[in-house]
């Protein structure tokens, strides 16, 4: 396994690590949650030993890193083919309270969920690790039972755990708003990083001044909106645990649709940057958005709007969401580069 995300990197744990883990796991101020205040009296050579039998399809241990630096682990449990049971330690001291727990959690479940397919993941702590609960439950774990006295620790004293599940349809609740002012700079990374994936996608790299122009439009569209300097245009936002992972907005038709010389699709609304960020797509956000901007429409008393693309890869997905398009611009962006335009009726 590895996973990589702004600096942040989760890999499997390999005999390499062997001298680092052992460090770690006979430290009882490291260890002393799992049970164990004194460490564990274990060596190099057992370690090792105990990587040998890790796999996929059975158990995992990880290491995480900031900055290429080890600073914990992690650790999965193939449960079943649809549960997977995880766990975290941060075992250096000062990188601890800096939030890497959460991001390092946030990574392996979406990855679990959303690249090996499980749909409930869980995991437990101890009832005296308040950090790790807030954390938990901050992700939308949910608390399924409190073992009470269930275990001795390792100097013979009474321990409970909480038991959490969480599954993929709880964690993957989004909440669509209105942008605000403060959220424009992580819209236009947004724009910016799902523009160039987009790009590369479609093999348009060399047009990147096309690109550079696309990117300083959509983002003076959304600089104009949120200031309030444009009140013919409007932005949805998706969040996700506070993140920001898609936007959408309607307003009058591009220059490219009035290519299409048809007065009636230069009389409809607009619906355009539909951005996903690339780790998000495929999970339905794209008709979240669609649904929550068609109910704008409808508040405005719309009963129909046009959508369009020039991009080979998203043309598929609103042929087969909307059907043939309305309009085909044989060869627009050069031979081969069609561009197609959508009329879709509003269904209430």
């Amino acid at each position: 396994m590895l996973i990589q995300k702004r600096g942040l990197t989760i890999r499997d744990a390999t005999a390499l690590d062997a001298s680092l883990l052992c460090s770690w796991w006979r430290d009882g101020r490291i260890m002393a949650h799992a049970g164990f205040p004194k460490g564990l009296s274990v060596t190099e050579e057992e370690i090792v030993e105990k990587l040998s039998h890790d796999s996929d399809e059975k158990y995992r241990r990880l290491i995480i890193e900031v900055d290429g630096v080890p600073v914990g682990e992690m650790s999965c449990h193939n449960i079943s083919e649809s549960t997977a049971e995880i766990g975290i330690k941060i075992c250096v001291a000062d990188q601890r309270e800096k939030g890497h727990g959460t991001l390092f959690l946030r990574m392996l479940i979406e990855h679990l969920f959303l690249v090996r397919g499980y749909k409930k993941i869980i995991l437990d702590t101890n009832v005296s690790n308040n950090r790790a609960q807030h954390v938990y439950n901050k992700l939308g774990f949910k608390e399924i039972r409190i073992r009470v006295n269930d275990w001795k620790d390792q100097l013979g004293e009474l321990q409970s755990s909480i038991d959490y599940e969480l599954t993929k349809d709880d964690y993957f609740k989004i909440e669509i708003a209105s942008p605000a002012p403060s959220d424009q700079a992580e819209i236009d990374h947004l724009i910016e990083t799902v523009l160039k994936d987009n790009w590369i996608k479609n093999d348009l790299m060399a047009f990147e001044d096309g690109l550079d122009e696309e990117i300083q439009t959509k983002k003076g569209y959304l600089n104009a909106y949120v200031k309030g300097a444009d009140d013919a245009r409007t932005f949805l936002m998706a969040k996700l645990h506070g993140d920001i992972v898609g936007i959408i907005e309607h307003g009058p038709v591009s220059d490219t649709i009035k290519d299409c010389k048809d007065e009636a699709l230069n009389l409809l609304q607009e619906v355009g940057t539909v951005f996903v960020l690339p780790e998000y797509q495929g999970i339905g956000l794209g008709k979240r958005l669609m649904t929550a901007i068609t109910d704008k429409l409808i508040e405005l008393g719309e009963t129909a709007f046009c959508i369009d693309s020039g991009y080979k890869t998203a043309q598929p997905i609103w042929t087969h969401l909307y059907g043939a398009p309305y309009y085909l611009m044989k060869d627009y962006w050069g031979p081969g580069g069609d561009h197609m335009v959508w009329k879709v009726k509003i269904e209430k």
